[in-house]
């Protein structure tokens, strides 16, 4: 008899674990029996590979062995199989009718196939990575296609015409990776796009919307969307439901509170929190927004859109990767972890990249009926999405025009035989130079150039006649040290001493505890003084190398920048102190109110031209993660800006240039007014592996024109105040080095090859 009662009781406990759980418990709605898997070999595990059609009649999936299986929703009945011979495919979608399904693959191609006739209509070629995610939109005249390689790229169906390229969030750092798409829809009105990234970053993972106006191919809003609690495994955060206009995501820290969100697309007001949810493993939606649904772990919650109860949960038998809606909304089709890798790593990030997902499985969720059986979501014929603000706007206010103005090109300088022939190098090995790192023009109009890699050819500086087209005075040899100083006439290095490039003139010998880096001297390019660091003062030497009187401090200086004859310096306890270099002297202290104990620190300074303005950058936690780069306004001890300066500040504006959060886009700080006063179009910027390549860029001395320059050698010179390009020229070559001269009518771009190629910029008309 006790053996009995003890099987009874176990026999039980599994049935109460498999049974639902929540606010409605009256056994009613109990169907966690009916949680079906589905008559299929494994499935591929990956986000993108499962897909319903808007008519209910197919769904299609990848199985493990790279097939794409087209069956039956009702009768669970396989109606054609597509072989995936050597190509694997790697994410599916069909059209709204049901007789065209798009299938990505790893190798970027986009393939769109007749499921009437059996056979391919025609390919889409424009991704550089593997596809993540397929869309079709509701009329199935476009397809949306993301990819690894960190676009979502807008496709005409009957034509193959490529109408936009979106690219995802990189949060100004491409170092660390840009966001895959790993769920795409189109919203109800087809007039803007919801894509949601994933992003794979050093210490752990996450995921962003974006909205984006197909229209005007313009940024519109964002979303942070939190990742999931319990591993890395890469699933969609967010949800597209109520024929479009329903979006569920993965909700944050929100009033001390996570959740789901869930926000009306038709409706402008602030998303709507549920009670949990908040980091789910992944997000599905009611095609007639009834219901949300998020899963997490083991486990489906349900939540009513017209009802104020809590969620419905029911047990699952595995992780979810994605969710399906069926059109009608009674049921979700699951694509669950089947088979996981232990990876060997189970200590390292709390165990989170302990195992990899290496199948999954296909599951029937069935929905309870309390929450189809609900009204549908209301929405009113003429709904449109809400329009980017007015700044917003603003920002992106920039085209590129059908035909742009060619920039004429003034000058090609070439590197001379002399300046390129090692003469204790007889066998001619380094007979080539490095390619020039920096540029500036002198104010009498002749072009500097500083030839400086970290490598075995030859490095040095030449000055150029911009009348002549050659150099008047150079001076180069095979190695001159890993640092350089710009000075009011060429360039400092430090190798065991500090000396003008140039002339080869000595400023000091480095002491026995000094390193070779800029980590005790800087200079300011304006006046070509040149600084270094020493117990309670700074030694102070003029452009010619004479020393000057030195500059006392109060305290150990962590960083430090000079400026156009100032000099600042950031302490430990947070203040900067900074000095106007003149007969007096003087100083003021700005208390900035950093924190800087506790193995914070401060990695460098940059003062701005009229000394209003510090950026600071600070590295990671770690060390070994992205530096965070804060601009300061000294009088408030405000942050007015972000984001690394890719150009220093300009001589008379306080503007600097960024890399955009988007890769392959620049954006443009004003920091008087606080603000990005410019987000600039696509200027793709690809090597020839399709990795993405960070932008050159500068700012002319007025603020007013911003030129960028691509891996390829494409460069555009644009207007900020007008808004407007004025033209665009091609280099030949990777440009490595782009500058203005002081009036802005010229612009000069280095070469990997030591060529500088000189443009004319004319104002715009």
């Amino acid at each position: 008899m006790k053996c009995r009662l003890a099987t009874l009781l176990i026999v039980l406990s599994l049935f109460i674990s498999q049974i639902t759980w929540g606010a409605d418990t009256n056994g009613k709605e109990s169907a966690a029996d009916r949680v079906m898997a589905l008559p299929f070999n494994k499935a591929a595990p990956l986000p993108g590979a499962l897909a319903v059609s808007a008519d209910g009649r197919l769904v299609a999936h990848i199985s493990a062995n790279g097939d794409v299986v087209i069956w039956n929703p009702s009768q669970i009945k396989p109606l054609e199989v597509i072989p995936s011979a050597d190509k694997k495919p790697s994410a599916v979608s069909l059209s709204p009718d049901g007789n065209i399904i798009a299938i990505g693959y790893f190798d970027s191609r986009v393939v769109v196939r007749s499921l009437k006739e059996k056979k391919p209509l025609r390919e889409f070629f424009g991704h550089s990575g593997g596809i993540s995610a397929l869309s079709f939109s509701s009329d199935g005249q476009l397809l949306a296609s993301g990819g690894d390689d960190a676009t979502t790229q807008l496709w005409e169906v009957a034509t193959g015409k490529r109408l936009r390229v979106f690219d995802s969030m990189s949060n100004g750092d491409i170092s660390t990776g840009s966001g895959i798409p790993v769920s795409i829809g189109f919203s109800g009105d087809g007039q803007t796009l919801i894509v949601n990234e994933w992003y794979s970053r050093f210490y752990d993972v996450g995921r962003g919307t974006t909205i984006w106006d197909i229209k005007e191919g313009i940024e519109i809003s964002t979303r942070t969307v939190a990742p999931p609690n319990g591993d890395n495994a890469m699933r969609a955060g967010h949800a597209l439901g109520g024929k479009g206009w329903l979006l569920a995501y993965t909700g944050d820290w929100v009033s001390d509170n996570t959740g789901l969100m869930v926000e009306r697309l038709d409706q402008c007001d602030s998303p709507h929190q549920l009670p949990s949810g908040g980091y789910a493993d992944t997000v599905a939606a009611d095609p007639l927004g009834r219901w949300v649904a998020a899963t997490e772990d083991e486990k489906i919650t349900f939540f009513g859109m017209n009802s104020d109860k809590k969620g419905y949960a029911l047990a699952l038998p595995a992780k979810a990767i994605a969710l399906v809606p069926h059109p009608d909304g009674r049921t979700v089709f699951a694509l669950m972890i089947a088979d996981t890798r232990r990876n060997g790593n189970e200590h390292f990030i709390f165990g989170r990249d302990a195992e990899a997902v290496t199948g999954g499985a296909l599951y029937r969720i069935p929905v309870p009926a309390s929450f189809w059986q609900s009204p549908p979501l209301s929405v009113k014929e003429d709904a449109t999405h809400c329009a980017p603000t007015g700044a917003s706007r603003l920002q992106q206010d920039f085209k590129v025009p059908e035909k742009p103005v060619e920039l004429a090109v003034i000058a090609k300088l070439v590197p001379t035989k002399e300046m390129t022939t090692d003469s204790s190098n007889p066998n001619g090995e380094y007979n080539q130079i490095n390619p020039p790192s920096e540029l500036y023009f002198a104010q009498e109009g002749s072009l500097y150039a500083l030839y400086h890699a970290q490598s075995d050819l030859r490095s040095g500086v030449a000055v150029w006649d911009m009348q002549a087209k050659s150099p008047v005075h150079f001076k180069f040899k095979q190695y001159v040290g890993d640092t350089t100083f710009r000075l009011k006439e060429g360039w400092g290095a430090l190798s065991e001493t500090l000396q003008n490039l140039l002339t080869g003139k000595p400023f000091y010998k480095l002491r026995d505890t000094e390193r070779q880096d800029n980590s005790t001297a800087i200079s300011d390019m304006d006046t070509g003084e040149v600084f270094r660091v020493a117990e309670g003062h700074f030694e102070r030497y003029a452009s010619n190398g004479r020393r000057l009187k030195d500059v006392k401090t109060n305290g150990t200086a962590i960083a430090f920048s000079a400026r156009n004859g100032r000099l600042a310096a950031l302490y430990l306890n947070g203040n900067v102190q900074v000095w106007r270099l003149g007969p007096r002297g003087e100083s003021k202290t700005y208390k900035l109110g950093l924190k800087l104990g506790d193995g914070d620190w401060a990695e460098e300074l940059a003062l701005s031209a009229d000394g209003r303005y510090l950026r600071v950058a600070f590295p990671n936690a770690s060390g070994d993660g992205p530096t965070q780069y804060v601009t300061y306004r000294l009088s408030s001890a405000k942050p007015v800006g972000d984001g690394q300066l890719l150009a220093p500040f300009p001589g008379r504006a306080n503007r600097g240039v960024v890399a955009d959060t988007r890769p392959h886009r620049l954006a443009v700080w004003d920091f008087d007014k606080a603000e990005i006063i410019a987000r600039l179009p696509r200027h793709r910027s690809r090597d020839k592996s399709g990795a993405s390549q960070p932008l050159r860029a500068t700012l002319s001395d007025d603020g007013r024109l911003i030129a960028s320059a691509s891996y390829d050698g494409l460069i555009r010179v644009w207007d900020i105040d007008a808004h407007q390009m004025i033209g665009e020229g091609r280099t030949g070559g990777e440009v490595t080095a782009i500058a203005f001269d002081l009036t802005g009518q010229r612009l000069a771009a280095g070469r990997k090859d030591g060529e500088v190629v000189v443009f004319q910029v004319s104002a715009p008309e």
